[in-house]
């Protein structure tokens, strides 16, 4: 089979891989060796450096012979003699592997340093701190309900339940959102003195069960309805998710040779 029969996907594979000369003919045998001296020093690197020195010293057939044990060591499953174009495309298929390998590495040493460096704690910190803080402690109990009464929250026997209440007050009247809404209703002219607290009748709404209790039932629409919008918040937390991990793989390079677009 004649090498150039397959020329455009070799262009292409070579084009991923920044060969300087993707369009180069490789039935010549110094293309051919170029290509081949090319893959291993700067992709495959399955040699030590001394080990490539008869790729590139050795010419005509004693170069034939150093390339065909380099497949065998290569344990490529073609003969370059008798097939050379599955050889070939073995071959930078190898390299395409690789330097996938290579930059998969890459990222996740850029992502792993990422995370030590979110997780490395200022000097004088003291390790697992919070961990060790009962719900029980006295002092805990008080600074949360300092902070519940500044924020108008009722109290509660348990701590933890009205920290959690304290955070979603938070969340929901101090983020950095909400701040910016309260602002743009401030540039409108409606002062925050003005403004009457919204109230929603939930009378006509449906549980969906009935638990022959008309207070528990009203109880149990609340309880919906704040589901619904936990989940309504994770379908949008979804939703970022989606779109930032389409900012990173969709990223289409146009060829205009090819008279498409692709990678």
């Amino acid at each position: 089979m004649d090498i150039t029969s397959l020329v455009t996907p070799l262009q292409r594979k070579l084009t991923c891989l920044d060969y300087h000369s993707p369009s180069a003919s490789f039935t010549d045998h110094a293309q051919l060796k170029s290509l081949v001296i090319w893959l291993e020093d700067q992709k495959i690197r399955h040699y030590t450096i001394d080990e490539r020195t008869p790729l590139r010293d050795e010419t005509g057939d004693n170069w034939n012979k150093v390339f065909e044990k380099y497949l065998t060591d290569m344990q490529c499953p073609f003969s370059f003699d008798s097939a050379p174009t599955p050889c070939l495309h073995w071959l930078i298929d190898e390299a395409v592997r690789c330097e996938f390998t290579d930059v998969s590495k890459s990222h996740k040493s850029l992502c792993s340093g990422l995370c030590r460096r979110d997780n490395k704690k200022p000097n004088g910190a003291l390790p697992n701190a919070a961990l060790n803080i009962s719900s029980s402690d006295p002092v805990l109990k008080r600074g949360v309900e300092a902070l519940a009464k500044i924020l108008q929250i009722t109290s509660h026997v348990d701590p933890t339940v009205l920290l959690a209440a304290c955070r979603l007050v938070i969340e929901e009247k101090l983020s950095e959102e909400a701040l910016k809404r309260a602002k743009d209703e401030a540039d409108k002219g409606s002062s925050p003195s003005s403004r009457k607290p919204t109230h929603h009748d939930i009378s006509p709404k449906q549980c969906g069960f009935d638990l022959g209790d008309p207070v528990l039932g009203e109880a149990a629409k609340v309880l919906r309805l704040l589901h619904i919008r936990e989940l309504r918040e994770l379908q949008t937390k979804i939703n970022e998710l989606i779109v930032a991990i389409q900012n990173i793989t969709a990223d289409p390079k146009t060829d205009s040779s090819l008279g498409k677009v692709g990678r």
